[in-house]
């Protein structure tokens, strides 16, 4: 009888080791390939748009928490970025291409090179265009909108099915009740044209506020970008000078069909305007068994792209300027 329970303790612990083993501690970065505009001059000293590829090492993924490559601000990139994005994989058709990145093509940058790797190999067949520049920059508008690329050698996959969708007249209400809170909960707007900053006069009207694009998972989650009418702007006393109101950018409604789960809000500039934001793909990017979203993001001297992840109630930013 012992014997058989020593072979029966030995048979659960043989069971037990493989998912132990599959618990251990992964590390994945998600890296961008962009269609890079930039202005040169001809032999006539005339400006050219000129555009050519790059890639951005942009996230990682340690022990399931997601942070930027590089500081906010631009300056430094993480110590270990070369180890982790050393080789890149992009599936294409099906079929599963690598290669070598080179690692960072500068250790320390200022502007819009941060986290760019050296190797920038020409991806452009691989990509989607982008025949409408929805992601067009602040800079510049490319030809194809950017690619994800992970330095593991998987085939991206979609667990929650993420479906393009319309959304319901109760989450449109629960969007338009939740942005209102958000612009309340900051209690002052930003000064604008040397105007000093000013209390929220009214609350926003529903016919202010309309749906960019949404998606919905299998689960009947959804996931929406929020845009609001130039109106909603005039409450912060943000005219311009020249007689229109401001912009006041696009906001990310994550809810189901009772309840809001997040809204995320994103900073205005330094002209009134909030960012311009686009989904590029959803992934489950770090191959935890959830699907992230990573959109891109552009406003007032600034590009770069927001993740979301946590059943998309959190977000990671990598953002850079040009001046």
């Amino acid at each position: 009888m012992i014997h058989a329970l020593r072979i029966f303790a030995l048979s659960a612990m043989l069971a037990v080791c493989p998912l132990v083993h599959a618990q251990s501690s992964r590390t994945v970065g998600l890296a961008f390939w962009e269609d890079v505009g930039d202005v040169e001059k001809d032999a006539s000293g005339v400006d050219l748009e000129v555009y050519r590829s790059a890639l951005r090492a942009a996230f990682v993924s340690r022990d399931g928490k997601w942070e930027a490559a590089c500081s906010k601000n631009g300056e430094t990139c993480r110590d270990d970025i070369d180890s982790i994005f050393h080789r890149l994989y992009v599936n294409y058709f099906g079929k599963l291409e690598d290669f070598e990145t080179g690692g960072l093509a500068k250790r320390e940058s200022c502007c819009h090179d941060i986290g760019w790797l050296s190797n920038q190999p020409s991806l452009y067949r691989r990509a989607e265009r982008d025949r409408f520049s929805k992601f067009a920059g602040w800079r510049s508008s490319p030809a194809a909108k950017p690619k994800p690329l992970r330095t593991i050698p998987d085939a991206i996959s979609d667990p929650e099915k993420w479906r393009t969708a319309n959304l319901l007249k109760s989450e449109l209400e629960h969007a338009r009740l939740t942005l209102d809170k958000a612009l309340r909960k900051q209690r002052v707007c930003p000064a604008v044209h040397s105007k000093p900053p000013a209390m929220r006069a009214k609350s926003i009207p529903s016919d202010w506020v309309r749906v960019k694009g949404a998606y919905r998972a299998s689960s009947g989650k959804v996931i929406a970008l929020i845009t609001t009418s130039e109106q909603a702007v005039k409450g912060c006393g943000m005219e311009r000078e020249d007689g229109l109101p401001g912009l006041i950018g696009d906001w990310v409604l994550v809810a189901d069909r009772t309840k809001v789960s997040a809204m995320h809000v994103f900073e205005v500039g330094p002209e009134g305007g909030g960012p311009n934001l686009e989904f590029i793909e959803f992934g489950d990017f770090d191959a935890d068994g959830k699907t992230e979203v990573v959109l891109f993001y552009s406003g007032y001297n600034r590009d770069g792209y927001v993740l979301l992840h946590s059943g998309m109630t959190r977000q990671v930013e990598f953002l850079w300027g040009y001046h």
